[in-house]
């Protein structure tokens, strides 16, 4: 069963992922992290099969953050959930190491069909990705 390990400084968006993984058979949430701080200490420990990144997080830039976890979970597939998507941080995004971007209010659907294809699962999920795939 995947892991999912959620980052987000935001306590409503990392509860509604929670819920959304947890309600699907297949996948497991190992960690809910709220800080920078936090990443670096869970992730040796729950070993996440995906990442979830939520932005913006303090303190850190995405070139900076992506770059660490990288270095704590090197073959991990992270996805990275904006509030306001364009074409610019999606290229950064994509370019330092990020597998999909998704928006936090428009892709949650096009967010858990593209978790179900990297892991090759057939959850029965009826939503349409509505952008990227990985």
């Amino acid at each position: 069963m995947p892991k999912v390990c959620v980052i987000d400084d935001d306590c409503g968006s990392r509860k509604a992922l929670f819920k959304m993984f947890t309600s699907l058979t297949g996948f497991e949430v190992c960690a809910e992290i709220e800080t920078v701080e936090e990443a670096a200490k869970e992730l040796g420990c729950c070993s996440p099969n995906l990442i979830i990144l939520g932005l913006p997080l303090p303190n850190e830039t995405l070139v900076q953050f992506v770059s660490s976890l990288k270095k704590l979970a090197p073959n991990t597939p992270i996805f990275l959930l904006i509030k306001k998507c364009n074409s610019v941080i999606e290229k950064q995004a994509l370019s330092v190491g990020i597998t999909a971007v998704f928006s936090k209010f428009d892709d949650y659907e096009g967010l858990i069909l593209n978790a179900e294809a990297l892991f090759d699962l057939n959850l029965g999920t009826k939503a349409k990705a509505k952008r990227n795939s990985f």
